[in-house]
Parts: C-alpha cells; sequence; structure tokens
C-alpha cells in the first residue's frame, strides 16, 4: 500500500497504529513517500509510532493556532468568517437570466 503521506494516513497516533496492526496482520506493506516503507519489526513499529505522535502534534497546533488567528480577526469589525463569495447576487441573478434567455430562444427555434 502507497500512502501519500503519514498525516493522511489516520486521524490520531492511536488510529495510526491500530490500522497498521491489521495491515500488518494481513501481510500488507506500507510505504510512505514522505516517510519510506514500514517494516514490520520492533524498530519499524517504534518509528511509525513516532512519526505518527509528531503528525498528530503538528495537526493541534495547526488547529490551535488557526483558532488564535480567528480570535484575533474577528477583533476586526470588517470580520467576515469562510471563504469570501466569488460572485455577486447580481452577478448570480445575470446568469440566471442570460441562461433562461438562451434556453427560450432554442424553443422558439
Amino acid at each position: 500500500m502507497v500512502v501519500t503521506k503519514l498525516d493522511r494516513f489516520a486521524r490520531s497516533t492511536v488510529d495510526g497504529i491500530q490500522t497498521i496492526k491489521q495491515l500488518f496482520n494481513k501481510g500488507v506493506k506500507v510505504h510512505f513517500l514522505n516517510m519510506g516503507l514500514v517494516e514490520d519489526t520492533p524498530t519499524g513499529r517504534l518509528i511509525f509510532s513516532i512519526m505518527t505522535s509528531f503528525a498528530e502534534f503538528e495537526c493541534d497546533m495547526i488547529v490551535e493556532r488557526t483558532q488564535e488567528g480567528k480570535l484575533l480577526a474577528k477583533q476586526n469589525k470588517d470580520f467576515k468568517e469562510g471563504r469570501p463569495k466569488k460572485y455577486s447576487k447580481k452577478q448570480i441573478e445575470h446568469a440566471i437570466e442570460l441562461k433562461n434567455i438562451t434556453f427560450i430562444s432554442k424553443l422558439k427555434k
């Protein structure tokens, strides 16, 4: 089994260890592109456990920094949560109007 990154393999250290044990019991070899082949040896399992712990820690730190950033941003009166709208309501209505005109002109033909 090939996995692009360790942090995409499991959500937590415990989940990762359980999943890798199940795969090893089925005879599956696991290769992480950013880490290498994880072997079913005491050393391989130790390194995997340490690396998944670091991946979980890094994920937790990202969440914590994001929440802190949001709290700071919310102090700004112009703060709007979420991704900005790509199109305004007026642009969407115009697109629907053009689509309806095209549809009606096709019906008349």
